[in-house]
């Protein structure tokens, strides 16, 4: 197995009015064995008052998929026991739908991000607002079966804040907070007809969020500097 690529990347920024910032940039790629791509990315920059400013970008991304999973394939044999005997079952693609659906759907097709950052004197606050678009999970089950659904998970906003303070020139107290408002994904369904992806129940989220599934985490930090 062997690959090839080549890219180009270009970044421009000009400044054509006093506190006005533009940015644009691009990257083309090429790989031998996938194809090429072509991505950019928009920025803008505004200080309207000293000290104060508001920036918004966005931009498109592309990863191409490792060597072992452009190429890898196996063939699995499965017994099913029919009347009492072992029989061969139909050979299985390994890599098949359910991973090509996690490399093609199991990301976010788009993610926002917007941030504040505000310091006055000793006080310091960072806001960080982010926005994972919808992702979608493959089944696994035979066709007709209850765990033979291609199920998508609703797009969700995320919050975190820092706030801290500086005690002494070396000394700072901060409290934290990684998804502020509890924020969890959607849940695996269940439903009457006996459609099921979350194992009985046992597990009610899908490991595809792209943010986890464990709520809010909130903390304090000390921190000293010595120098």
């Amino acid at each position: 197995m062997s690959r090839h690529d080549w890219a180009g990347y270009l970044d421009v920024e000009v400044t054509p009015v006093r506190g006005l910032l533009l940015q644009a940039a691009g990257r083309a790629e090429e790989y031998s064995d996938f194809g090429s791509t072509l991505d950019g990315k928009l920025a803008v920059r505004i200080e309207p008052v000293a000290g104060f400013a508001l920036r918004g970008a966005v931009g498109t991304g592309f990863r191409a998929p490792s060597l072992g999973q452009s190429y890898f394939s196996s063939t699995a044999t499965n017994f099913l026991v029919i009347n009492g005997v072992n029989t061969p079952g139909l050979g299985e693609v390994l890599f098949g739908r359910v991973e090509r659906g996690r490399i093609e759907r199991g990301q976010p097709r788009n993610r926002l991000n917007l941030s504040l950052a505000y310091t006055l004197d000793r006080l310091a606050v960072n806001l960080n607002n982010r926005r994972f678009g919808e992702v979608s999970v493959f089944g696994t089950g035979a066709v007709g079966s209850a765990t033979n659904a291609d199920p998508t998970f609703g797009a969700r906003w995320i919050t975190d804040l820092d706030v801290g303070y500086r005690v002494t020139d070396r000394f700072t107290v901060a409290a934290e907070a990684n998804n502020l408002l509890g924020v969890y994904p959607e849940q695996n369904f269940r439903s009457p007809t006996g459609a099921d992806n979350s194992n009985a129940g046992i597990f009610p989220y899908n490991q595809v969020s792209p943010f986890g599934f464990n709520g809010a985490f909130y903390y304090l930090r000390v921190s000293w500097n010595g120098m």
